[in-house]
């Protein structure tokens, strides 16, 4: 009995599919199309419109940096934003030349902000510039897996007003084209059992576009990531729906062979596992009440027990990252657990936190958010807005507290707390627009009391 899915419902899945896997705009995926057409020729600037090729270049859409800052941003992004974006071959600096121009703009864009040799006034003006050109590039970019590895990478830059919309969108398009390339249900492809799958198999296209599976079971789990971070950061809904997927899990073979291989995949599977628990935090906790997961009893205990993957073969400053994240998905978590109404009738509590399940809460509220403060606070993280918002739910939990009027140590650890938080956002605030915009903020509705604290901590 072959495998099926929803697209087997199209009535050409049975004349022209293999096993009831059907995707209608693989063109360059090679992925059971049914038909081709010459519109659809990869992106060459000869095919461009001469007209629209003088306006793209009137704009800039073809000026990349010199070399040497090329190879400097494109190392910058292999060692500090390759782990958790693992969008394509670990060797992309042996030949520049062959990367595609709109991803290619799209790893600068990730890695300038983490560019030391940038000034850091300049940062913001700069990122901006990347980001344009790669909206203008993206109006003649026609590979569609060069499109999701240049969307999720894109996805990073949140400015401005519309910062967190547009990575939404980005988001959303990668995820659309995950679907429409079939690798949302590549786990099941051509009825071969995952345990005899080779993961170096290449996919063609009628076109002799070649990418290996493996390379599309990292861009799945990526753009599952970034669906599941951007909708608890943004407050909206999650593209994909797990009950849709088929999908394997990511595997050491999934990442390229070499030196970095056990690196590469010990970071992205930490990474991986704390944006599923913040699936399951949603899911439980922020769905509308009718459609929630009500039987994951054991999340509470899950995020107690998490865990970095094979420890050893991760670097000092990525451990902090993702203890960081970890902190930030227990915190969301945490959130739901307190409210002004739960803080007053489990006042009594707080004085002794070994007492009561609100004074439990609270204290893991306070011993998680210490370790976000202390670990912003030595190390420099500013390659994921998810840093800003972890600060920000510090805030607010601290707000909440404050408003009790707790004596004490309790008053004390929410002025201390709160002069260290808004000195965090202060630094922030020439990396991402959403800390400045969020400090602004800070200083109108938070008790002028709490900024006193800046100069004693």
């Amino acid at each position: 009995m072959k495998p099926q899915f929803v697209c087997a419902t199209q009535p050409l899945a049975l004349l022209l599919s293999r096993d009831s896997f059907l995707c209608f705009d693989g063109d360059d995926f090679g992925l059971y199309y049914p038909w081709r057409g010459i519109d659809s020729d990869q992106f060459n600037e000869k095919n461009i419109d001469e007209d629209f090729k003088s306006y793209l270049s009137s704009k800039g859409a073809f000026v990349v940096p010199p070399i040497q800052e090329q190879r400097r941003l494109i190392r910058i992004f292999l060692e500090n934003v390759y782990p958790l974006y693992p969008v394509a071959e670990r060797n992309i600096m042996n030949d520049i030349r062959t990367i595609p121009i709109m991803l290619l703009n799209a790893i600068f864009l990730s890695a300038i902000r983490l560019d030391t040799s940038e000034d850091r006034s300049n940062i913001r003006s700069r990122s901006n510039e990347f980001y344009e050109r790669c909206k203008l590039l993206e109006l003649v970019e026609t590979n569609k897996i060069t499109l999701i590895q240049s969307y999720l990478l894109l996805s990073i830059h949140e400015e401005g007003m519309e910062g967190a919309t547009s990575s939404k969108e980005y988001i959303t398009k990668a995820c659309n084209l995950c679907g429409e390339l079939a690798i949302t249900n590549m786990g099941g492809s051509n009825g071969v059992s995952k345990n005899h799958e080779n993961k170096d198999t290449e996919l063609s296209s009628f076109k002799k576009v070649h990418y290996q599976k493996r390379t599309l079971t990292r861009l799945f789990w990526v753009s599952f990531c970034c669906d599941r971070l951007v909708s608890a950061t943004s407050g909206r809904e999650m593209y994909y729906n797990p009950a849709d997927l088929m999908v394997d899990r990511v595997e050491l073979e999934d990442f390229d062979d070499g030196e970095n291989q056990k690196y590469d995949f010990a970071i992205f599977n930490s990474w991986c596992s704390v944006c599923k628990l913040i699936d399951r935090i949603q899911s439980s906790l922020y769905r509308p009440p009718q459609n929630r997961t009500l039987t994951d009893h054991i999340l509470e205990t899950d995020l107690l027990n998490w865990h970095i993957e094979n420890e050893f073969q991760v670097e000092e400053r990525f451990k902090n990252s993702l203890k960081i994240y970890h902190a930030y998905a227990f915190i969301l978590y945490l959130r739901c657990k307190v409210d002004s109404i739960s803080l007053i009738v489990g006042g009594s509590e707080l004085n002794n936190i070994e007492e009561g399940t609100t004074g439990r809460h609270m204290s893991l509220i306070h011993n998680y958010s210490t370790l976000i403060v202390d670990l912003i606070e030595s190390n420099k993280f500013i390659h994921h807005v998810l840093i800003v918002h972890a600060i920000l739910h510090v805030i607010a939990l601290i707000q909440l507290e404050s408003k009790m009027h707790f004596e004490g140590s309790h008053g004390l650890y929410c002025k201390i707390m709160m002069g260290r938080s808004v000195k965090i956002l202060e630094n922030f605030k020439d990396y991402w627009w959403f800390a400045g915009a969020a400090l602004r903020l800070c200083r109108v509705v938070i008790s002028p009391e709490f900024f006193k604290s800046d100069n004693n901590t």
